[in-house]
């Protein structure tokens, strides 16, 4: 949803730092704070003061001002944050505003005291005044510029599980952030997140559109699939789907999110299975104030969507509740030349609710309760092919900060979901089609996760943790075939159990140092398939054997800083994924195409390294670039059986070992407060070295991996005029199977995004996807099919907040 235009970013970008007097310790922050602290005593400024009229009239004290940057400036829709500093309880006060499109805030109707201010916008640093209030005591007038923030000084969760800046860390890491969700064409997260030319979903086309079993997640070319080889968190919690590991991102209102982090490389040596690509971190927002935001967006196609946020916080209590309301009526996948009777539009609607309740316990503990609601259906493309979810899902979770040093926290999360799915077989004249496979799986689960972190001696933080998980699902399943029908139920159990340590050292403000290892262990059982077959009234009961691992990963990095602005970085990784429910047991088919399970897959693994360099020219200009190798170890891949007019047949399958080497870069430039240009580029050679089952794959490239992919985007801002960017993508060939026979052609996509100001509380937007109107094909099978056309959209966003 594009609703959420120049909002004031209210969050932490940090999971660990979730209200005041929770900080990162002193031991890690010594040498990177980058905070301006500044005093102003007004009433030995000689400010002048107005005398009341009356003598008794009881004094109002008043701070306003303005923000502006270095150049003189402003700075629109600042967060303001004003504090009691006083020690006295009595005394305490929190306060929160939004600067203006000029910049300007007023706190109005304050007693005499000392507070702190702090002022905070995305991109600039933040600035933090001290301000002591004599009686009657009034000012009329206070200055504060923000200095741009250096890219090189953005925090970071995700890489080390606690805030560090991104110039001490030794992986390549993107933050994305709400201002950066805002000024941009997508309406879904993944369409969004195609701006990291490294991250893919297993085809190219777009949740929108797409069935949720196509939507894993991959990133550097590590074997796209169907299920993800990188690990999605929202709010500390795995968000992969528990059965088959692809990503539902409209489960997530894009007016919720506060940042995006995508981490590349191996860190299954700090989250375990699925993270051996990497991690993509979804932090939401923490209202600190009364604020409501609503998006209305409508478009062609028949898409329309309605996003909430909304929150208050009332003492030691914050509460939020956001939802959204979203349809499209799509478009048909299949080229016109191609098309039949059977060829619909794939659509699809979703509604998804979701609320969060903190509470601070103490002043340095916190504790909270969240919850998800979420409900799709969809259209995929033909009469009889369909599906949908539903979701619940609870997280509560604990945060503290003892008198020592240590950082605590833990989560703890269940889910209940229920899916469903029909797959048809279509003649070659697309004349008609069949219903050959219904599914319904209904799934549930339970996990959790700890960590406890310590400043040690030396300038180290040591941190230990581990996490579980339990699902349970049953599939069940009528094939038809004929006049004959086969009742399949399959149920299965899979439970994880992980414990790790890690250990950032920072012996000289040139050297930072990252070492950790992580002990996995992973069991499948009570998995059976139960067929009986109609009207024979047969029944076969296959029991699949108890499968049981261990896995031990680690990693290692290290930064070392040549100058103040220009660093190297290394990284030594490991990673696994263990086979997910799906792949072991149940078998899907999109279009003409059927992919069985296989029960005897195993683990992957993969061994990487990584060198680069980072370099903050200036605080308007930050390049980095980066050479990476990986070795993937028995891949499971869609490994091509046999190959018919009405039937491509695939089975998963692992393969012997995969190499993927490649490079990417990054430049980030700002002309000045109102332009910026970002440009991106990742090579890939993803190629088959060994599989002993079918010599003649080896030397391919592995299915779904382009060697070239670039992305540019450049963005204007001016708070009286207009927001706008426009961004690029390109990606070259890639091959839709792994015979390489299949080819899918290069493309090129344009989008365009323009926002304005209608006043204080109300902002216009309108977007152009595709704005070229390219044809390109996502899949080749009997019949390819395309990728999102032109899509125009525009709305409304109405944002409201209140100083408490």
């Amino acid at each position: 949803m594009r609703g959420n235009r120049a909002l004031p970013r209210i969050a932490a970008v940090s999971s660990i730092v979730f209200f005041a007097g929770l900080h990162v310790p002193g031991a890690i922050c010594a040498h990177r704070r980058f905070e301006v602290l500044q005093t102003i005593h007004l009433a030995e400024a000689g400010i002048a003061q107005e005398q009341p009229a009356e003598a008794n009239q009881k004094k109002t004290n008043r701070i306003d001002g303005a923000v502006q940057t270095a150049d003189g400036r402003t700075i629109a829709g600042v967060t303001l944050t004003l504090r009691s500093a006083e020690a006295r309880e009595a005394q305490s006060l929190e306060r929160q505003a939004t600067g203006t499109q000029e910049g300007k805030f007023t706190f109005s109707d304050l007693p005499a005291g000392k507070y702190t201010l702090r002022a905070e916008a995305p991109g600039f640093q933040p600035v933090t005044k001290e301000v002591i209030l004599s009686e009657g005591a009034r000012i009329e007038s206070l200055q504060i510029t923000l200095q741009i923030l250096p890219v090189n000084e953005t925090v970071v969760v995700s890489e080390t599980r606690t805030a560090e800046q991104l110039g001490d860390l030794p992986a390549q890491v993107t933050v994305l952030s709400e201002k950066d969700i805002s000024q941009t064409a997508a309406l879904t997260i993944d369409d969004f997140l195609k701006q990291v030319p490294s991250f893919s979903l297993f085809r190219r086309s777009s949740s929108l559109v797409s069935h949720p079993t196509t939507q894993g997640v991959s990133l550097r070319g590590i074997g796209a699939s169907g299920v993800s080889r990188t690990l999605v968190l929202l709010d500390g919690v795995p968000f992969n789907d528990p059965v088959g590991s692809w990503v539902y991102w409209s489960k997530i209102p894009l007016l919720g999110i506060d940042t995006l982090e995508v981490d590349e490389g191996g860190v299954s040596a700090l989250y375990g299975s699925s993270a051996m690509a990497g991690v993509i971190d979804v932090t939401t927002r923490r209202p600190s104030a009364a604020l409501f935001d609503l998006a209305g967006l409508w478009g062609t196609r028949g898409t329309a969507d309605l996003d909430l946020f909304a929150g208050d916080r009332r003492g030691p209590v914050t509460y939020s509740v956001g939802g959204d309301l979203f349809r499209t009526d799509g478009f048909n996948l299949t080229p016109e030349a191609f098309r039949g009777p059977v060829d619909v539009n794939a659509s699809s609607q979703h509604e998804t609710a979701n609320g969060r309740v903190d509470a601070e316990v103490s002043k340095n503990t916190l504790i909270f309760l969240s919850g998800r609601y979420f409900n799709e259906v969809r259209d995929n493309g033909t009469r009889l092919q369909t599906n949908g979810t539903r979701e619940g899902f609870l997280q509560a979770g604990l945060r503290s900060h003892t008198k020592d040093g240590s950082d605590w926290q833990g989560n703890f999360y269940s889910f209940d979901q229920r899916f469903r799915s029909t797959f048809s077989s279509i003649a070659l004249d697309r004349q008609t089609e069949t219903l050959t496979l219904l599914q319904n799986e209904p799934s549930y689960g339970y996990g959790g996760n700890g960590q406890w972190s310590h400043p040690l001696p030396g300038s180290q933080v040591l941190m230990v943790g581990g996490d579980e998980r339990w699902i349970y699902a049953r599939d069940h399943e009528n094939a038809f075939s004929g006049t004959s029908t086969r009742d399949r139920r399959i149920p299965g159990e899979q439970a994880f159990g992980g414990g790790f340590f890690q250990d950032f050292w920072s012996p000289w403000w040139r050297l930072n140092v990252i070492a950790g290892a992580r002990v996995d262990y992973w069991r499948n059982y009570a998995a059976s398939r139960t067929e009986t077959v109609l009207p024979a009234n047969t029944t076969t009961v296959t029991v699949f054997p108890d499968v049981s691992k261990t896995t031990v990963t680690s990693r290692a990095g290290l930064v070392f800083r040549m100058t103040q602005g220009f660093s190297v970085r290394g990284a030594f990784y490991q990673g696994f994924r263990a086979p997910t429910l799906d792949e072991l047991y149940r078998s899907f088919r999109v279009g003409n195409v059927l992919t069985n399970a296989n029960p005897n897959l195993g683990p992957e693994h993969v061994n990487g390294y990584e060198f680069g360099v980072n370099q903050q020219v200036t605080t308007r200009m930050f390049w980095r670039a980066t050479l990476f190798a990986d070795r993937l170890d028995n891949p499971v891949s869609n490994v091509t059986v046999s190959a018919i007019p009405t039937l491509i047949t695939q089975q998963r399958q692992n393969l012997g070992y995969a190499n993927v080497k490649g490079a990417e870069g990054e430049i980030s430039y700002r002309l000045e407060q109102r332009w910026s240009l970002e440009a991106r580029y990742v090579f890939n050679q993803s190629v088959v070295g060994n599989f002993a089952a079918n010599p003649a794959i080896v030397g391919n490239l592995l299915p779904q991996v382009p060697r070239h992919r670039a992305s540019a985007r450049i963005l204007y801002s001016h708070p009286k005029w207009a927001d706008a960017s426009v961004d690029g993508r390109y990606e070259s060939h890639r091959f839709d199977d792994s015979l390489n026979q299949r080819k899918l052609g290069s493309y090129f996509v344009l989008n365009l995004e323009l926002s304005r100001a209608l006043g204080e509380r109300w902002r216009g937007f309108l977007n152009l996807e595709n704005a070229l109107n390219r044809e390109y094909f996502v899949q080749t099978t009997a019949v390819p099919q395309i990728g999102t056309p032109i899509l125009f959209s525009g709305g409304v966003r109405y944002h409201w907040s209140k100083a408490r």
